[in-house]
């Protein structure tokens, strides 16, 4: 009681310090008294609660532990030999501990233990095929404004470690202390998603192609230390992983909202999750299949933004985890292009905004824009998709990367502060002839207590107004059943999202007026920031294909645009002419869904595409219709290299990259279909050649290591095969016929290597000789290519190995003293050798595994031996073996 008192005295003098208004102090000292009562059962966390319904854990497990004392939690453990501290996140004053169940339950009984849970082991959420950059309109800012790719943005990437020796990647490591030590072709599908440098191929040009990637490991499923981010400058963070289905305010969600209260510019993004068909294990929404099925605990956290995936047309897929989150807010914030899962979807976004960090810093002096900021450009920008409005399926829509940097370069965001009561006000002119107002509030809420029924701390009012009309933001019905839950929004005052959207379509023109207002603010003053756009009606934009883009032929492209004309269909036309005629593709594109479905004709060649709504004609960007090549290497000799390509039909030249520091850099455009490279002058090993369409770039070939290509000085490959008895082909391929004057086949003999048959060149890269005369035993021979001035390159040597009409060849004979006997034979398994001396004792005994067998004679006595080969214990074949 003593202490109850205690505490009311000290919510009576917050009254009165702050002169909060008395509701809020009610609900204080209602948490004062709950934590008084709080029993051991209600500290445990509901994935651990269901747990324990059917058993106690065994054995030594790990467990994240909530204190409000982290100094008392430590001097507890630190003389118990039964506990192992793991971790501790210092912020959000939650330790991580190594111990038994029995440990645990004491712990439980200690009042500053504020919750408990298992720590979960995480997976990640990918299986990789294919990724579409145009789908949230990534390809399009990559043309538009190759001046932001996030070159001075660090990211990252919480997971397995990705390959530093990735070329894609080239350049742009930051040394980790809290990397993981083993590397994963996710994280580095993850890493070239988001960063890759495009050097491989044009399309592992990942969104943020020139951001600094570090690596933390993701077996920590709390937040680094403030210092990680601060000392590596880190402002964006992926999640491409996840745990179990959890429907609850987990001690790591407190962790990362209290990540971001730390880090104010450091935005967390998370993969929702593959598990959308499955239905919450605990909480509000139990038993629920397809509702409130995120894969950790983590994602119910409101400072961060979580990511569903969608096909190519913006469709959320079935697997994608839906929300609400535990206490209904809206969950996925986001969606993106993932067909194999919401990794790779997490990782475009966590890419966008690195992007939009970029604008934002190289338009303020090289300042950190605030997370809360960043995070109202994303969803503010984002297509809508699904039911119209905001859902539980995709959140606040299909990241727009365009539309999200144009909001970005073109300042369209308000940022402000308001205290409890208080207000900020802000006008915004709209023009006439818009199509559509919107705006999107986002605040970085405080962390609440683990396992709270309602994680919103701070509660603030977004309205529009315009003369008497007011508008609220748009509010779903999170009623924990189906229906309720598929309703579509309403506007009216939101009291559970740290988000709010406004909507208006056809807006009349005129100055509105914005205000924020701190509905209930429990102390200090709130941050915020506001994101909007204003689309005008009457509009046309081609999004892909760019000038930078390619559609590739003979099959069937997306192609990307956005109308807000108010007819629905326009006339498609394609031009490969350079637009002196004209093919119409059809006359009834429906403009409202922003793609069309283009089967393209077998061709290469430059192209324009033109959409007519209303007699007004827009005309795409010129790009190519092309494939990709392929190069070859035609030798790799110690002084130069030689590569050589398929002519394309209708180029003007040929474009030569190496790979330098970072990315790959053009060096030379030539005419000819090969090129000769003088390794002293030409450093790099990494090369690739773009096709020229007149003034346009087709698709470019892979890059390739030439010292990985399999070809040597001229020689790709030579080979020596039994083709009958005592008969054998020898097969040559040369890498190119450049300065090639003939071929010899040789073979080695008593006298060194002899001539078997010359060949002069006629153009063939591959040529055959024959041995009709195999000796028994080993057959060596060697390829030559002769060249016109003289100079002469050798195969490496090939074998045929004969053993003629006999079960096996034993040779040499005599045997050199101290040297090894080799045993040729074509029997199966099961095969023995012994050597006899003059006594009839066995004086060596080896079974035969090999083709063929080497056998050491050490230490026998010079002499006359006999041999023999036995097969199941059976004699074979026997013969007389000198040591000499």
């Amino acid at each position: 009681m003593k202490k109850y008192l205690i505490k009311l005295k000290s919510s009576f003098a917050l009254l009165q310090l702050t002169t909060l208004p008395l509701f809020i102090f009610l609900s204080t000292l209602s948490l004062h008294a709950q934590e008084i009562k709080q029993k051991p059962v209600d500290k445990l966390l509901p994935s651990l609660a269901l747990q324990l319904r059917t058993s106690k854990p065994t054995g030594i497990g790990l467990y994240t532990v909530s204190v409000t004392d982290l100094q008392q939690i430590k001097t507890t453990v630190s003389s118990n030999k039964s506990i192992r501290i793991v971790s501790i996140y210092e912020p959000a004053k939650i330790i991580v501990l190594e111990t038994n169940w029995t440990e645990i339950e004491k712990l439980l009984q200690l009042p500053f233990i504020r919750s408990v849970d298992t720590k979960k082991k995480p997976t990640e959420e990918l299986l990789f095929g294919f990724v579409d950059y145009a789908a949230n309109r990534i390809s399009t800012i990559q043309h538009y404004y190759k001046q932001y790719n996030a070159a001075n943005v660090n990211v990252s990437i919480k997971e397995q470690k990705f390959d530093s020796n990735d070329i894609d990647l080239r350049g742009r490591i930051l040394s980790s202390s809290f990397a993981a030590t083993s590397t994963s072709n996710h994280a580095s599908i993850m890493a070239t998603m988001l960063a890759g440098g495009g050097n491989t191929w044009y399309n592992t040009k990942g969104t943020a192609w020139g951001a600094q990637l570090s690596s933390a490991d993701f077996i920590n499923l709390l937040p680094e230390p403030n210092s990680y981010y601060s000392n590596s400058s880190i402002l964006l963070q992926n999640h491409s992983y996840g745990t179990i289905v959890e429907s609850y305010y987990g001690a790591e969600a407190v962790g990362y909202d209290a990540s971001v209260i730390a880090n104010p510019s450091l935005l967390h993004i998370f993969s929702a999750g593959n598990s959308g068909s499955q239905a919450a294990p605990t909480g509000a929404y139990t038993g629920l299949n397809g509702y409130s099925n995120l894969t950790g605990n983590f994602k119910h956290a409101k400072n961060i933004i979580t990511v569903g995936h969608t096909d190519t047309f913006g469709v959320v897929l079935i697997p994608s985890s839906k929300g609400p989150a535990f206490d209904g807010r809206v969950k996925p914030e986001l969606v993106a292009f993932g067909e194999d899962g919401s990794s790779g979807a997490a990782a475009l976004v966590s890419g966008i905004g690195a992007v939009v960090h970029d604008v934002y810093k190289r338009l303020h002096a090289n300042t950190s824009a605030p997370a809360s900021l960043i995070k109202a450009v994303l969803l503010n920008s984002a297509n809508d998709v699904e039911t119209p409005g905001i859902d539980y399926k995709s959140g606040y829509g299909s990241a727009n990367a365009f539309a999200a940097i144009q909001t970005m370069v073109n300042n369209h965001y308000f940022t402000g502060s308001v205290s409890n009561n208080t207000q900020q006000s802000f006008t915004l002119t709209v023009p006439a002839n818009s199509k559509q107002l919107k705006l999107t509030l986002v605040w970085t809420d405080p962390p609440a207590a683990p396992n709270t029924a309602k994680a919103l701390v701070n509660d603030l009012d977004l309205t529009i107004a315009l003369g008497s009309t007011t508008w609220q933001p748009w509010v779903l019905n999170s009623t924990a059943n189906t229906n309720s839950l598929q309703q579509l929004p309403v506007r009216k005052r939101d009291s559970l999202n740290v988000v709010e959207q406004i909507t208006i379509d056809n807006p009349v023109a005129g100055d509105y007026t914005v205000t924020v207002h701190g509905f209930a603010i429990p102390a200090g003053s709130q941050n915020f920031a506001i994101a909007y756009q204003v689309d005008t009606a009457d509009r046309f934009t081609w999004q892909f294909p760019t000038a930078s883009d390619h559609l590739f032929p003979g099959q069937q492209n997306v192609l990307r645009f956005q109308s807000t004309f108010s007819n629905t269909t326009g006339t498609l036309q394609l031009s490969t002419d350079d637009g002196t005629s004209w093919q119409t593709i059809s006359t009834a594109v429906d403009l409202t869904r922003g793609y069309y479905k283009l089967q393209t004709a077998n061709t290469i060649s430059r192209a324009l595409l033109r959409m007519t709504i209303n007699s007004s004609a827009f005309t795409s960007d010129a790009f190519t219709i092309s494939q990709r090549i392929n190069s070859v290497v035609g030798f790799n000799c110690a002084d130069s290299v030689l590569f050589s390509w398929s002519r394309v039909p209708g180029a003007t030249g040929y474009r030569i990259a190496q790979l330098g520091t970072q990315y790959m850099e053009p060096f030379r455009t030539i005419t000819d279909t090969f090129i000769v490279l003088s390794k002293q002058t030409n450093p790099s090993k990494h090369y690739s050649v773009t096709p020229l369409l007149a003034s346009s770039a087709a698709v470019r070939s892979y890059t390739f290591n030439y010292e990985l290509q399999g070809t040597a000085c001229y020689i790709r490959n030579f080979i020596a095969d039994k083709t009958g008895v005592n008969q054998g082909l020898l097969y040559l391929e040369t890498g190119t016929g450049y300065l090639v004057k003939s071929i010899r086949f040789e073979k080695y003999t008593a006298n060194g290597f002899v001539l078997l048959e010359q060949k002069p060149f006629t153009g063939s890269l591959q040529l055959t000789a024959t041995d009709p005369s195999l000796v028994n035993g080993n057959n060596l021979y060697r390829a030559v290519v002769e060249l016109t001035d003289g100079r002469k390159y050798y195969s490496d040597t090939a074998n045929i190995y004969n053993t003629g009409n006999r079960n096996a060849v034993v040779y040499p004979n005599p045997v050199p003293y101290n040297g090894s006997v080799t045993v040729l034979t074509e029997l199966d398994e099961d095969v023995l050798f012994q050597l006899i001396d003059n006594y009839g004792r066995v004086v060596l005994q080896q079974r035969v595994n090999d083709y063929p067998q080497q056998i050491n004679v050490y230490n026998l006595q010079r002499g006359i031996y006999y041999y023999r080969l036995l097969r199941k214990n059976k004699k074979v074949q026997t013969g007389i073996m000198l040591i000499q």
